[in-house]
């Protein structure tokens, strides 16, 4: 599971390590510590040219029948169970640009308290890419809307110190392979689908400002605790 995630790398930054431009209708792309699920998110996109775009996070797929329980993450093994997840894979992805991705712990001994979220980021600072689906929905007007949801799957040594899932980090060497939309093949693509190198990843606690998606500050981030090894 992917519930929150930062992302304060800035245009420059972005356009750089995707070699994407940005699209048209976004001015400016403010830092963000507290990205929350429905919100509006930037997701890269190949269509013709490599872009950065707006989309909310969260697809409702046509057959499902609660349109207020968007689908956030998509396991990777979901992704060629069936029909509609395997034309996603084959025709709609997406990489999702992040800074770092929250998770929470729970309490190593009974009567510690509630969860304690954990920030996970790259031990070189860099730009993390989730690998991702998108899917073009309509708003209660009629207009277009794109949607997407994160991929997961099998964590790490480090991740799984805290949760049995994790987002599928793209690397940087295999972007190219993910977005290109003439790359059908199922068995190439979900061998993309894996844990992220172990090392590449660092862990620490940070203040439970994060629970509430109502707090977006670089607070969220701060380090309150000793690091995570596995």
């Amino acid at each position: 599971m992917c519930g929150r995630f930062a992302l304060y790398h800035d245009d420059q930054e972005l356009q750089e390590h995707f070699r994407a431009v940005i699209a048209g209708e976004i001015e400016r792309l403010d830092p963000r510590y507290n990205i929350a699920p429905t919100q509006q998110i930037i997701a890269v996109r190949e269509t013709g040219e490599r872009q950065l775009e707006a989309m909310r996070w969260g697809i409702v797929p046509a057959w499902a029948k609660d349109s207020n329980r968007p689908l956030i993450n998509i396991r990777a093994d979901t992704l060629a169970a069936k029909p509609y997840f395997q034309n996603a894979l084959a025709k709609r992805r997406c990489i999702i640009p992040a800074s770092g991705f929250y998770e929470w712990k729970e309490a190593d001994n009974p009567g510690e308290g509630g969860k304690t979220p954990i920030y996970f980021q790259p031990t070189d600072k860099g730009v993390l890419g989730f690998a991702g689906i998108w899917e073009e929905s309509r708003d209660t007007d009629g207009s277009p809307r794109l949607t997407c949801a994160i991929v997961t799957t099998e964590p790490n040594a480090l991740l799984g110190l805290v949760h049995d899932r994790m987002p599928v980090i793209v690397p940087a060497g295999a972007e190219a392979a993910w977005l290109d939309s003439t790359n059908t093949d199922q068995a190439d693509l979900l061998a993309l689908l894996i844990p992220y190198t172990d090392g590449k990843l660092e862990a620490a606690p940070v203040s439970r400002l994060v629970n509430s998606p109502a707090n977006d500050s670089p607070q969220c981030v701060e380090t309150t605790g000793k690091p995570f090894h596995p």
